[in-house]
């Protein structure tokens, strides 16, 4: 729609909604560091199970591979039969994950498959060989966190190439200046940003979570604005101490 032809460079990684967009492309150049992943998608809503993680409580996302994992180690594993026994399953993870949410990732991996077929069918004609390709990024992989590199890429039938020594060295220019601007190497940690503040003094902070930049020089950013601040946080094991983030802006602007 936007363009005649789709060429993404790849000088690191390209996970998830990363490979997404890949899969549509006519050609896909990776490095031999550059790597790929399953595209099963995980739902984050405000029914999802919380969790203190870092001193903060956040909502875990719940993907639909680990809700099929348990459902197939109860059955296959633990030889769990009978209408009775599988309801008392289910039943026990509808306590932990709200019903809704296990709806929702269901239909987002049918939602995931279909917009895979779609682009995969505009550079395979074989059906066969794109239902091979979706059933392993979205199932088959076993893992999110499973890691696909340019030979096996190109084994599962994607347009994959190899960047020219003097392309690899750009990439590489390009990706240690993104490293640079988006901090890449250093983990975000809340309480670190707010080390020696007061408990209750909001702490204000701007975060660069995306880059896009045009051909003419403009850049757009996706940025996270807001404030943290400590505050106790009661759990089941008493009150923690815990970081408040106050999110007020989240989108993207013009840098």
């Amino acid at each position: 729609m936007f363009c005649e032809e789709l060429e993404v460079l790849i000088p690191l990684k390209a996970l998830s909604a990363g490979t997404l967009i890949s899969i549509g492309a006519d050609r896909v150049v990776m490095t031999k560091q550059a790597a790929l992943g399953p595209i099963d998608p995980s739902v984050n809503n405000a029914l999802n199970p919380q969790a203190v993680i870092g001193g903060q409580s956040k909502q875990v996302p719940v993907s639909v591979e680990s809700v099929r994992g348990y459902l197939d180690a109860a059955r296959d594993e633990l030889k769990i039969k009978g209408e009775q026994s599988l309801t008392s399953v289910l039943l026990d993870l509808t306590s932990h994950i709200h019903p809704l949410v296990l709806g929702e990732i269901f239909r987002s991996q049918a939602q995931i498959r279909f917009l895979a077929e779609k682009l995969l069918s505009r550079q395979i004609g074989d059906q066969n060989k794109i239902k091979s390709i979706i059933d392993f990024l979205c199932a088959d992989s076993g893992s999110h966190d499973y890691t696909i590199n340019r030979r096996e890429a190109a084994e599962l039938g994607l347009n994959i190439e190899k960047p020219s020594d003097t392309l690899y060295r750009q990439l590489r220019e390009i990706h240690l200046d993104y490293n640079k601007e988006l901090k890449l190497l250093e983990p975000y940690n809340a309480q670190a940003l707010i080390a020696g503040v007061k408990p209750n003094h909001p702490t204000p902070y701007t975060i660069p979570r995306a880059l896009v930049e045009g051909t003419v020089g403009d850049c757009y950013g996706f940025v996270s604005e807001g404030t943290l601040m400590r505050v106790q946080v009661q759990t089941n094991s008493g009150l923690h101490e815990g970081v408040k983030d106050e999110r007020t802006f989240e989108g993207w602007r013009k840098l």
